[in-house]
């Protein structure tokens, strides 16, 4: 008779729990979201490469075969026609200041039209 190569432990393999939680969490949800989850029940919380792992084997990543298809871009047909602004999050300054840096690009030629570096101070006197 065969003997069973299956690992009698697997040490390093995510707890029940944990795994349960992250199978059954919201569809929508990315392993990042998903990973911060298990904390609120009382659970310590894996990092976000275990989440997506457990995804993985039980196949709902969103790589995975059957996911939507990304849906269109919105590219112009000449320069100017679009702009698009994003903030690039916010990082301390030396001063201790904040800065909030924004870029503007066009959306054809992808050239960035401009890029501003407001700090704090300045964002509070727009905001007031």
């Amino acid at each position: 008779m065969a003997q069973d190569r299956h690992p009698h432990s697997s040490p390093r393999r995510a707890d029940r729990a944990v795994e349960q939680a992250v199978r059954y969490a919201h569809p929508a949800w990315g392993a990042r979201k998903i990973a911060c989850m298990p904390e609120r029940s009382g659970i310590d919380p894996p990092a976000a490469s275990t989440v997506h792992a457990i995804l993985v084997g039980h196949k709902r990543n969103a790589t995975s075969e059957g996911a939507a298809p990304a849906s269109g871009r919105f590219a112009r047909e000449a320069p100017n026609l679009l702009w698009q602004m994003d903030f690039k999050g916010r990082f301390q300054l030396v001063s201790g200041d904040w800065c909030h840096p924004l870029t503007v690009l066009d959306d054809h030629s992808r050239f960035a039209v401009a890029r501003w570096l407001p700090q704090a101070s300045y964002m509070w006197k727009i905001s007031r």
